[in-house]
């Protein structure tokens, strides 16, 4: 890849994958790639960088195997190990609970977003309050739909599972 030259690029959809849905990546004859093998960081937006790490992965697992002559899956789960050691799923793994806790904490995707916007509406309008007063709407109108424990609660489950 060091010297390589892009021929042509295609951008397309990619799977929510993700550490629990890694499943077997080797067999007889056939090593498993990139997306094809779930290897997508969704959270992180991350995608070609697995893909192209573990492509040169696979390559040096196939390399050793035509050098044994055994391309068979014994010699190719080598490729797992060396998946396990690189950053690809080690950060997959440390990432593995985030889309549960999104998909069990909705008020990331509606609640924050509506508020960020709304507040960030009451900081910029021109109405002749101000900072200070404008201050306190923000802290009432934030408090009314959020308790200070449920912001505190969300920050402190947020910050665990990232840290």
């Amino acid at each position: 890849m060091r010297d390589g030259e892009l021929k042509e690029y295609s951008a397309h959809l990619i799977p929510e994958g993700g550490y629990d849905y890694v499943s077997r990546v080797y067999t007889d004859g056939m090593l498993v790639v990139g997306d094809a093998a779930m290897l997508v960081n969704a959270i992180n937006w991350e995608g070609t960088n697995l893909a192209m790490t573990s492509g040169t992965l696979a390559a040096e697992t196939v390399i050793e195997a035509k050098k044994r002559g055994d391309f068979s899956s014994h010699t190719l789960e080598k490729y797992r190990q060396r998946l396990e050691e690189s950053f690809v799923l080690k950060d997959l793994r440390k990432y593995r609970n985030v889309p549960k806790f999104f998909s069990n904490n909705k008020q990331f995707f509606n609640l924050y977003p509506e508020l960020a916007n709304e507040l960030v509406y009451i900081w910029h309008l021109v109405d002749g309050e101000t900072k200070e007063e404008k201050m306190r709407r923000i802290k009432s109108e934030l408090f009314k739909r959020r308790s200070r424990f449920g912001l505190l609660s969300d920050a402190y489950h947020l910050w665990r599972l990232l840290a």
